[in-house]
């Protein structure tokens, strides 16, 4: 199985090779889909296609590297290794985490989120603060001995925020609040011009949103059973017509990488995915986590698995090519009085939750084994918790009005 880091080049080089050949959509796409950028290789765009061609060679003389050949690689079992019950963990750096930035703020931090290139990072407080963090700073602020992350600071909400997301192709932020307010903010305007580009009204409190990888709609949940779209371009808001709906709040919601499909987790219990083009009903989990909450959902790169997690203790993984079935259990099932979140790392073979009874931690797991492999310990309860798409590092924002970064320990 090839490493993370060569599946990223070979990502890079398919956008780069795409664009050299004038199709600028396809290149687009492929790098927004796997949160790539060709900049890297500018220099040598058509280096893929040099590669096919030493490739096929090597494939027509023979030279398969004494491993195996072609025929016997093509009658191997589809098994998802990275869901293996025996294999170890794929680099042990990651079976610790330490502890690699902090800062308090005036108010707890609600939410936090990544942007798609994980250079910046955004947090949303109680105290209807919202702001921005450059991720290489907060990552170098120890060499520094002092904080240069924070980029920008929005203060429209007038209660907490409890949702933050970026645009997936713009230099726009999302954030949601208790006041029932959605703000669309340009972070790159200056000072006095940083006021929101739009504004979006709700008659319930915000819960989670999203914005689709198309760019054009954000994906909203309230504390209603209805989920809500709003159209950016014709600024509209809409609804989902899908039956049957959720019966009480919807906590979360998630999207696949490539929007044709979304997934909503709501206080009913269920957990629900829907077809991203119609809206239509996919499949419906109606005890996803027997009975008790959903409370958060997240799909895989490839959108071939979802997580979820939910208040009887447990974070469960779906594989979604199997009639939605759970494969993988994460943590012992008990009662929670908190909601948990759980969030793959960047590669995937680590899960990170707040699914303890204790809800000042964190817990990592492996996917492979499904066994706990550390406990990052806060001084208060942990109300945001966003893992990076570009490397294993996660965020986490609690009650003490912390936000912090969290990396490998080794």
């Amino acid at each position: 199985m090839q490493s993370d880091e060569a599946r990223r080049q070979l990502y890079q080089m398919m956008a780069a090779q795409l664009q050299h050949d004038g199709f600028y959509d396809a290149a687009r796409v492929v790098s927004r889909s796997t949160m790539v950028t060709t900049l890297s290789l500018n220099n040598d765009p058509t280096r893929l296609l040099s590669l096919t061609n030493l490739g096929l060679h090597a494939e027509a003389v023979g030279m398969t590297g004494g491993y195996m050949g072609r025929e016997t690689y093509r009658s191997l079992p589809t098994v998802e290794t990275h869901v293996s019950e025996t294999a170890p963990i794929t680099d042990e750096r990651w079976s610790r985490f330490a502890e690699k930035y902090n800062v308090s703020y005036k108010q707890p931090v609600r939410t936090v989120a990544y942007s798609a290139d994980g250079l910046l990072s955004a947090s949303g407080c109680g105290d209807g603060m919202v702001r921005i963090n450059d991720v290489p700073a907060m990552h170098q602020r120890y060499l520094r001995h002092e904080d240069t992350s924070l980029c920008r600071l929005f203060h429209d909400h007038t209660q907490a925020v409890h949702t933050v997301a970026f645009h997936p192709t713009l230099p726009w932020l999302v954030s949601g609040g208790r006041e029932g307010k959605i703000f669309i903010y340009d972070y790159t305007r200056p000072g006095a011009a940083s006021k929101p580009l739009r504004t979006v009204e709700d008659t319930h409190a915000v819960r989670g949103l999203l914005c689709h990888p198309g760019g054009r709609h954000i994906l909203y949940t309230v504390d209603h059973p209805t989920i809500r779209f709003y159209d950016i371009e014709k600024s509209q808001l809409l609804t989902l017509s899908a039956d049957p709906q959720h019966r009480n709040s919807v906590w979360d919601i998630a999207c696949s990488n490539d929007g044709r499909r979304f997934a909503s987790a709501s206080a009913d219990g269920s957990l629900k995915v829907f077809d991203g083009v119609t809206g239509g009903l996919v499949a419906d989990k109606g005890k996803a986590h027997s009975g008790s909450d959903v409370t958060s959902v997240m799909f895989s790169r490839t959108g071939d698995y979802l997580l979820s997690s939910g208040r009887d203790g447990q974070a469960i993984l779906w594989d979604l090519r199997k009639y939605h079935t759970a494969v993988r259990t994460f943590g012992v099932h008990q009662r929670l009085s908190h909601r948990p979140t759980a969030k793959f790392l960047f590669r995937e073979d680590v899960v990170v939750a707040t699914n303890d009874q204790d809800d000042t931690v964190v817990t990592s797991y492996e996917v492979r084994s499904q066994q706990p492999l550390s406990r990052m310990v806060h001084p208060a309860s942990v109300r945001g918790l966003a893992t990076s798409p570009v490397e294993q590092t996660f965020l986490s924002g609690t009650d003490d009005f912390g936000l912090r970064l969290w990396g490998s320990a080794l």
